[in-house]
């Protein structure tokens, strides 16, 4: 029985292991200049160069300013396999806020759900315009892969 559950141990481990490897060099680094302030899993982040990379358990993305050293860990919503010819950050803007809403590279894309911040940021934006339901502007950063 002892010998059983070893097994299966290690079996669960080499393929947590393994999981988590061939994530990460599927998604591997993009680094963008991202030319606004930003929001990303709730936190503010300053203009500026950023690299995202996964980071490595489930659906998480990691954000690294460097120079401001300033960083942040993203769940990510959802995870597809529909990748682009150009990789991209995506956002939505409503006024001058912006929210990280999709990191598409060329093999994937990994999309963060609205924030508690972002649907406030929405309702703000719809009473201003006699609105329910407004739209946000969606912008687009390109970034380099594999940088």
């Amino acid at each position: 029985m002892k010998k059983q559950i070893q097994s299966a141990v290690v079996a669960i481990s080499l393929v947590a292991t393994i999981s988590i490897v061939g994530m990460a060099s599927v998604f591997g680094k993009l680094t963008a200049d991202i030319p606004f302030d930003f929001m990303v899993n709730g936190k503010q982040l300053p203009a500026g160069k950023y690299d995202v990379k996964s980071g490595g358990i489930g659906n998480t993305l990691v954000f690294v300013n460097s120079a401001e050293n300033k960083s942040v860990i993203a769940q990510a919503a959802t995870t597809g396999h529909r990748g682009s010819d150009e990789a991209r950050l995506v956002f939505r803007r409503y006024g001058s806020q912006y929210f990280l809403a999709e990191v598409v590279s060329t093999t994937q894309s990994i999309e963060l759900g609205r924030t508690k911040a972002e649907r406030e940021a929405a309702k703000s934006a719809g009473s201003k315009l006699a609105l329910s339901d407004v739209q946000p502007e969606i912008v687009t950063v390109s970034v380099n892969a594999g940088q």
